[in-house]
Formats: structure tokens, C-alpha cells, sequence
């Protein structure tokens, strides 16, 4: 479809962790304004269900991670203790003790064994992280969180891409951005 102004919908495929797709949003309860997008506590989806990250071990180079994941450029900091508020109670804690080394693009590349907190994680040790906004990329309007209308953050606002020469390795390149191992090209 070259020269065409459509917006692309990609369909991307998820890093696989025994066999169950991972995703991570930042949930910000406590701050406000344009840069708390890029800001909140870790949530993790894994195994059919949304759930948290103990603070105990989590740091700069598991931080780094889950903003690659979440679409962003780097970490500038992890935070600690449960800082952007607690999960709600029937949310589980899933992790504790991440061990990135900082280069992975997923979770799944990580030292991590889910499900395996110890009873001194409780909501009240929530990670959190904050992201760099330097580079932003994004999927909305899909119909599940791996698939949708890619935006770009630029200049203090997002913005969808012209497909315009937009092809399969452009899709790779931002599916890996995503924190993703690839694109399908199969809905062209």
C-alpha cells in the first residue's frame, strides 16, 4: 500500500513465558500531570491474570526492562515500597527478586520465577518505576494489549505514523522497540 495515508494496524506477536504472554502497564495513583505516563507502580500480566512486583531486589536494571517493555526509552530510576499507591487487594503479587541484567527486552529473558513471593511482599512493597519520555512508542485501539495502532511521542504529544513505505522490517523494528521477539506479518 505505498503512498497510501492509511494507519497501519499491526498485529504483534508477545514474548512467551512457558507458554503464557507477558505484558506490563504502569498504574499511577499518585501523581498527576504530563509526564505520569511514564511513571507508576509495574504491573505484570502473566498467566490469565494482572498482578504486581515486590520491591525486594527490584532495581535499576529490572526498571530498565519493564520501560523497554512498556514502550519507553530507559529507566531513570526504580521506586520501591509501594510509592504509587497499593494494588487492590485481590490483585496478586507475582514476583520477587528479578534478575535482569538490564540489556533483556522482556521479562522472559530475566532470572525470574513467578509466583514464588515470600510472606514479607505485601502491596505496601509494590515496585514502581520511572521512564525516560526521550523515546515513546505505543499500540492503542487493538483489541488485546500486543496488537493496535502504533503512536509515537514527540515533541510533548503523541501522534499516529503515515504508512507511507511502512513495511514489515519498520514493524520489527518497533515490535522490538515493544519490548516484542517480532512482527506477523499476516493482516497486510
Amino acid at each position: 500500500m505505498q503512498g497510501s495515508s492509511t494507519i497501519l494496524l499491526l498485529a504483534l506477536w508477545m514474548s512467551l513465558a512457558s507458554a503464557q504472554d507477558i505484558y506490563v502497564r504502569l498504574t499511577n495513583t499518585v501523581t498527576q500531570g504530563p509526564g505520569s505516563q511514564y511513571e507508576g507502580r509495574v504491573e505484570v500480566y502473566y498467566s490469565g491474570q494482572w498482578g504486581t512486583i515486590c520491591s525486594r531486589g527490584f532495581d535499576w536494571e529490572d526498571a530498565h526492562v519493564i520501560c523497554v517493555m512498556a514502550g519507553f526509552g530507559t529507566a531513570v530510576r526504580p521506586v520501591t515500597d509501594g510509592f504509587y499507591g497499593p494494588a487492590n487487594s485481590n490483585v496478586p503479587i507475582l514476583l520477587e527478586d528479578v534478575g535482569c541484567n538490564g540489556t533483556e527486552t522482556s521479562l522472559v529473558n530475566c532470572d525470574v520465577t513467578w509466583n514464588r513471593v515470600g510472606p514479607e511482599c505485601g502491596h505496601n512493597n509494590d515496585s514502581g518505576v520511572v521512564c525516560t519520555d526521550d523515546f515513546a512508542v505505543r499500540l492503542v485501539d487493538g483489541d488485546v494489549p500486543n496488537q493496535g495502532r502504533v503512536e509515537v511521542y514527540h515533541d510533548g504529544e503523541w501522534g499516529s505514523i503515515c504508512d507511507d513505505f511502512f513495511g514489515f522490517e519498520e514493524a520489527v523494528v518497533i515490535c522490538h522497540e515493544l519490548g516484542f521477539p517480532g512482527a506477523d506479518d499476516s493482516r497486510q
